[in-house]
């Protein structure tokens, strides 16, 4: 008996561990971490694994002006503070916390890499600073419209993907950031955003790869007349859109983006580019040609003259066909073929017919 409720005693235990283990795993989790909220401080900086070492007689301020990498993702971080003495870091990763404004990140200037994605942000804002901007990532906030990057020229990535919209909205564009980004966005990631067309990326001309995954995207023409403006796009996916049950669905993609290398995941070899290609121009001068045959004007054929034609036995008339009289019947000449038989014809003769003998 004292052995069994020594069993249960350290299965409760054991039980209570795991329950307390649990909770505290828990703690920093992105789906819990409302609860659990953490402060940039200085002390956690210098705790924080980095690709730079601490020297032995290095003071904390000038370590972390040292600090190129910093790693702050998972920490229920809710609001960014205290990153101005990292005046040198280049990469900053903040995804899976609580951050709800893009805020205090001016004096990083020399930053090149900012990970926030599974945050709360609802706006981006005061990146103007970060001048030296490559890659942005903001998947998974509640951004409705993706604004304020004017002013980062060298913008070459940005992520927004998965975007907590309101029921029924679409993921929406500044076109002054869109202008502002023209020249230098190389990859955009907008999948799972409600969006129905690809039009406004058309001025994206250096684009090299456009995820679009998972949105409403249905009009094959409109698609394929934007896609047909960039040409540097490589990689294309568009996966879970209507526009993938159309027909000849990849076929028309691929001639549409001459310099495709990879639709949803799945390689475009130069031979079947080549052959859609010779097909489309095939088809074309088919087209081209029906076009001319129908603008050409129908030339109708007059009606062939008759065989044998009547006329009237007058001389006016004789003279109007200029007739000479061997092609005048001898009937009408004067009876039996004589040369004289057309003075015996009387007044009245001019209403008889005559025909033209061949």
């Amino acid at each position: 008996m004292t052995r069994t409720c020594s069993y249960i005693y350290l299965a409760r235990a054991l039980s209570s561990s795991l329950r307390a283990n649990q909770q505290a795993s828990l703690c920093f989790h992105p789906k819990s971490i409302a609860t659990c909220q953490m402060k940039i401080t200085s002390d956690l900086l210098s705790r924080l694994p980095s690709h730079t070492r601490r020297k032995r007689d290095e003071s904390l301020p000038d370590y972390l002006r040292r600090i190129t990498h910093l790693y702050l993702q998972e920490k229920g971080i809710d609001e960014l503070d205290n990153l101005q003495m990292c005046r040198n870091l280049a990469v900053l990763y903040l995804y899976d916390n609580a951050i709800r404004k893009i805020d205090n990140l001016s004096s990083l200037t020399n930053l090149t890499h900012l990970y926030l994605q599974n945050n709360r942000i609802a706006r981006i804002e005061n990146v103007s600073a970060l001048k030296k901007l490559t890659k942005l990532y903001l998947g998974g906030n509640f951004i409705t419209v993706v604004e304020g990057l004017e002013q980062v020229p060298d913008l070459r990535e940005l992520h927004v993907e998965n975007q907590h919209l309101p029921v029924g909205e679409k993921l929406l564009f500044d076109p002054r950031t869109l202008a502002s980004l023209k020249s230098s966005l190389c990859v955009l990631n907008v999948s799972g955003n409600c969006m129905d067309s690809l039009s406004e990326f058309s001025c994206l001309g250096n684009l090299m790869q456009l995820l679009a995954s998972n949105n409403k995207i249905a009009d094959m023409k409109s698609a394929t007349q934007s896609l047909s403006r960039m040409k540097l796009l490589w990689r294309l996916e568009l996966t879970h859109n209507p526009i993938c049950h159309e027909a000849k669905y990849r076929e028309r993609i691929i001639v549409a983006t001459q310099s495709l290398v990879m639709l949803d995941g799945r390689e475009v070899s130069e031979l079947s580019r080549q052959f859609l290609l010779n097909w489309k121009a095939s088809r074309e001068s088919r087209d081209k040609e029906k076009q001319r045959s129908k603008e050409l004007p129908r030339i109708v054929a007059p009606p062939s003259p008759p065989f044998q034609a009547l006329i009237t036995s007058s001389r006016a008339e004789k003279d109007v066909f200029h007739l000479p009289d061997i092609f005048v019947s001898p009937r009408l000449r004067g009876g039996n073929g004589g040369g004289g038989g057309e003075g015996n014809q009387s007044e009245g003769s001019t209403s008889r017919t005559r025909t033209v003998d061949v």
